[in-house]
């Protein structure tokens, strides 16, 4: 060993104990550090290794390039074939450098395997709501769906109750005047006859209007064989449909 390596590893052997509180080491701070040269014509880094430090000596130290060591350290042996001065062992092991990568591949695989749980449950639940989300917009189509026919009905109900009340009226009007002129078998069959034929009595109304127009061949006939806009005779209002008419 040169008296530059052997100066310069002096050296920074002393800048790692000063830099380190010496109640964590029981000498020089650390055993080994690996740094690059400044006075010695080295290309590469190397690595500073103290071995059987004791009380009353300097101990010993070798200056090998890292390179060179790491072969040598793959045998389990350190460049002098001294023990360390720390725990007496031949191989590299006893840094931790193998140990601490391992935990660190081991810290790295759990939390990989945290994260591929985290994203497959935030998957799971965006997978469950949109399943909600869609089940719950065809229930509300369906609803809407029932509502609007349920409107539907309700108004067409409404206008059936309507044209049965306006017939009743009507036959109810009929019924007091043939009381009134003492002439209801005469003004009855006059009233109740069918407005094309005039032979058979008219029981289908016009709906919405409610007039009692036909009989039931010549209404079936007037619905069935009118081509253009159907209107009531009466009243020429638009005919929507026919509706028998049954007397009690």
């Amino acid at each position: 060993m040169t008296d530059g390596a052997a100066s310069t590893g002096n050296y920074v052997m002393h800048m790692m104990g000063a830099s380190i509180p010496s109640q964590l080491v029981p000498r020089y701070g650390v055993p080994c550090a690996i740094y690059v040269p400044n006075h010695v014509a080295v290309q590469e880094p190397v690595l500073l290794l103290t071995t059987n430090a004791e009380e009353e000596s300097d101990g010993f130290f070798t200056v090998d390039p890292v390179r060179k060591l790491q072969r040598q350290m793959a045998r389990g042996k350190p460049a002098t074939g001294l023990n360390c001065w720390v725990c007496g062992s031949h191989s590299s092991l006893h840094w931790g450098l193998k140990s601490d990568l391992q935990e660190n591949v081991l810290t790295l695989e759990a939390e990989l395997a945290k994260a591929q749980t985290r994203v497959t449950q935030v998957k799971n639940e965006a997978d469950r709501r949109l399943r909600a989300e869609l089940q719950l917009r065809r229930s509300w189509k369906k609803q809407q769906l029932e509502f609007e026919a349920q409107l539907a009905t309700d108004d067409h109900q409404k206008i059936l109750e309507q044209t049965t009340k306006s017939l009743l009226q009507q036959l109810q009007r009929n019924s007091q005047l043939l009381k009134h002129d003492g002439a209801e078998t005469n003004v009855e069959t006059a009233k109740s006859e069918c407005v094309i034929c005039r032979d058979r009595p008219a029981n289908t109304a016009v709906y919405p209007c409610g007039h009692l127009c036909f009989c039931q061949e010549d209404g079936e006939k007037y619905q069935n064989h009118l081509r253009h806009q159907k209107q009531c005779p009466v009243c020429q209002v638009e005919m929507i449909s026919l509706l028998r008419i049954y007397a009690p």
